[in-house]
């Protein structure tokens, strides 16, 4: 009885997917999302600190994103590793426009 319970709890386990959705309308979430979040009138609040506590992430991940309060505030991306952290700040990233960055194909 004890591995027939075991051998279940197996399978419902395996059959389980990890996905979460946060919504106020019940909507289960996209195939494609771990997370999927769908709001109409809030948005996603990120932690919030200082470079000293930024710089003290212990094996930050890459794509790990913060929002730093302090010197240069903004939002801050780990483009490196988690070996070898480079924060990127997204004012870091300019010029970027749909119009100068768009190679159309075509004519107009």
């Amino acid at each position: 009885m004890k591995n027939l319970f075991c051998i279940v709890f197996l399978f419902i386990g395996l059959s389980m997917h990890a996905q979460v959705a946060v919504t106020t309308d019940g909507s289960a979430p996209d195939n494609s999302a771990m997370l999927d979040i769908k709001s109409t009138d809030k948005g996603v609040l990120i932690p919030r600190m200082t470079q000293v506590q930024r710089d003290a992430i212990a094996s930050p991940a890459a794509g790990l994103m913060i929002y730093q309060t302090d010197n240069s505030p903004g939002l801050y991306c780990n483009s490196g590793t988690s070996v070898n952290p480079d924060w990127i700040s997204n004012s870091a990233v300019s010029g970027w426009s749909f119009f100068t960055n768009f190679q159309y194909v075509g004519t107009f």
